[in-house]
């Protein structure tokens, strides 16, 4: 007989069977377990490490916000101040300065000044329009997990181009043409629409905001117009509405004036005949002057000499104001203000007082600024002593901003020396004016490079580092009519027949033609940068002498004004004025004149970011 095991002793027998399975799933159970926490580790650390990147990399971001913040909001140059010794470094086969700056909690900077080499000069110098910033940042928990960031940045200004203007069109909205026979050497640009008629020429590149209106059509593209192109560009150049900052800068650390000034550049220094509206007294390199005529301030027609009185009212009237008992004072005063007359010295003619007194030096800061009023800007009204108006002239050595409350009248003699005005057509007073008329450079001068025939640069030469800024509330203008005077505020040479023979303060016109003296030479030389915030700049006589008119006007330098000025009119029959010849000063794309006015919104821009693998130690 079979015996048969009941269900429950089969149980009983095999109940240590799921032992194993137990232990082999509690075993799975440990290794998912402990893979989990290891991935969880993983995870961790891994977001740990990425947090502190990040924070690595925000730290260099906030080293690079902190130097660009620095770049353009303070005026001293803390480069130099913090490291007055930079490396001379190697970077992407061109030179640079290398300046360490001080650090921050969490980040290390120097910045990477490039260094432009100028056709004729032997030492290479500092680009002041480009940097690049390195920054190195880390999470103060993670030190040694650093962050580098590279970031080049640049400066728009007006004088990277020879002109630069606001408006293509005179101040009634009368568009003005660029024509066949013009030519511009340099970097051209204009907030407007640029205006082309004909076949000029434009040596360096050509950028518009709001388009071009250019005929022939065809022309558009034509290279041998356009010889380094043409573009439509997004971003204006925007001009301030203030010299605020100009006039600052002249109270703090420069010259500053209140009143008609007439300046001279000569032997590293200047020299200022100016009218003080506030004590309503005149000085000469801040020696107080009075003019102490024994006759009276008008000269009457039987003060002259008759053998000369019809023949030549000018060098009649010379003549007779040299019989005269004319006499300068130079005035010394108490401290309570009043006159000393124990101190006070006669001079026979300005001319010997001058002797007496030395040339002013260069303001610290290179500016000077002139203050007073503004308007006047015709050919009598301009002499006004309570404008704000310069005449300026001469060669200079060093560098120096003049601005103007109101107008520049660029000459072609020493304004200071109101005793000689000439006529351009007498020949024997040729030599009145200086060799090279108008604002020059005593210890710098420019020669142009041609390659095949085109023009390519103006090589820089000379010993010097000069440079000179012009810059006025409204006009920049080359002078033209008549001269100052020494007989009262106001008053400049010039003879009338139409009041009497007296010297008097206007020009004479006869059936609409103006007699009067013409003091602006047949070339005028502009080595400066010139700025006409309100206005422009020109020849304040453009259309006058119609049937001989001028010669040339040679710039080099640039130009930044809200309209187009004219210089003069160029027709079939009749033509006036100057022709012009710009030419770019080249140290322009890297520099400017002492706190010459920069676009309002050019700042520090940032133009390359890139992440490097190159920590600063």
């Amino acid at each position: 007989m079979r015996y048969i095991k009941s269900p429950i002793t089969l149980f009983r027998n095999q109940h240590g069977a799921a032992l194993p399975m137990v232990l082999i799933l509690m075993i799975l159970m440990i290794i998912l377990s402990a893979a989990a926490y290891q991935v969880s580790r993983g995870n961790t650390g891994l977001v740990a490490i990425a947090s502190s990147s990040e924070k690595a990399l925000y730290a260099a971001e906030q080293g690079y916000n902190r130097t660009l913040w620095r770049l353009n909001n303070e005026k001293s140059d803390f480069l130099a101040a913090e490291d007055s010794n930079p490396d001379l470094i190697q970077y992407d086969d061109k030179d640079y300065n290398l300046y360490e700056l001080e650090p921050g909690p969490n980040y290390r900077l120097n910045v990477l000044v490039p260094l432009i080499e100028i056709e004729g000069q032997t030492d290479k110098v500092e680009d002041n329009n480009r940097r690049i910033i390195r920054s190195t940042g880390w999470d103060s928990r993670y030190p040694e997990r650093l962050r580098t960031i590279e970031v080049e940045v640049y400066k728009k200004t007006f004088t990277q181009f020879v002109m630069a203007n606001d408006k293509e069109e005179d101040k009634s909205g009368t568009p003005i043409n660029w024509l066949s026979g013009e030519v511009v050497y340099g970097p051209l640009h204009t907030n407007d629409t640029l205006y082309v008629r004909g076949n000029p020429v434009f040596h360096g590149p050509v950028t518009y905001v709001k388009g071009i209106d250019i005929q022939p059509a065809e022309n558009m593209y034509n290279p041998a117009i356009f010889r380094k192109g043409n573009s439509q560009v997004a971003e204006t150049l925007a001009f301030s509405s203030s010299l605020s900052n100009l006039k600052a800068h002249a109270r703090i650390d420069g010259h500053y004036y209140n009143g008609r000034a007439c300046i001279h550049l000569e032997d590293g220094g200047y020299n200022i005949r100016y009218y003080d509206r506030t004590t309503n007294t005149w000085h000469f390199n801040n020696a107080e002057y009075r003019f102490l005529p024994t006759n009276g301030k008008v000269m009457n027609w039987w003060d002259i000499p008759q053998s000369d009185l019809w023949w030549d009212w000018e060098i009649a009237a010379e003549r007779a104001e040299d019989s005269k008992d004319v006499m300068f004072q130079r005035i010394f005063r108490n401290n309570d203000g009043s006159i000393d007359d124990n101190r006070t010295q006669n001079f026979r003619s300005f001319e010997d007082f001058a002797k007496t007194v030395d040339p002013l030096d260069l303001p610290p800061n290179g500016v000077i600024y002139v203050d007073g009023g503004t308007g006047g800007h015709d050919t009598t009204a301009k002499y006004n002593v309570e404008l704000g108006n310069v005449f300026v002239s001469g060669k200079l050595s060093g560098r120096l901003t003049i601005a103007a409350a109101n107008d520049i009248y660029i000459t072609a003699h020493d304004p200071c020396d109101w005793s000689r005005p000439g006529l351009r057509s007498k020949p024997n007073w040729s030599q009145w004016w200086d060799n090279t008329p108008g604002v020059t450079y005593q210890d710098t001068d420019f020669v142009p490079v041609f390659e095949n025939g085109e023009w390519t640069h103006n090589e820089v030469t000379g010993s010097g580092d000069d440079m000179l800024g012009l810059v006025a509330a409204n006009y920049v203008n080359v002078l033209h009519y008549n001269w100052l005077s020494q007989h009262d505020k106001d008053v400049r040479y010039r003879g009338s027949i139409g009041s009497l023979f007296q010297y008097k303060d206007y020009c004479w016109t006869f059936m609409n033609i103006g007699v009067s003296v013409d003091n602006a030479p047949d070339n005028i030389y502009l080595h400066t940068a010139m700025y006409a915030q309100n206005e422009s700049f020109g020849f304040e006589a453009y259309d006058a002498d119609l049937i001989r008119g001028k010669d040339t006007a040679r710039l080099v330098g640039s130009i930044a004004q809200k309209y187009r000025g004219p210089l003069g009119i160029s027709g079939f029959i009749l033509s006036g004025g100057y022709k012009k010849n710009y030419t770019h000063d080249p140290r322009f794309l890297y520099d400017s004149p002492p706190h010459f006015p920069d676009p309002v919104n050019s700042g520090w821009q940032s133009s390359r970011w890139s992440e490097i693998k190159d920590h600063i130690k």
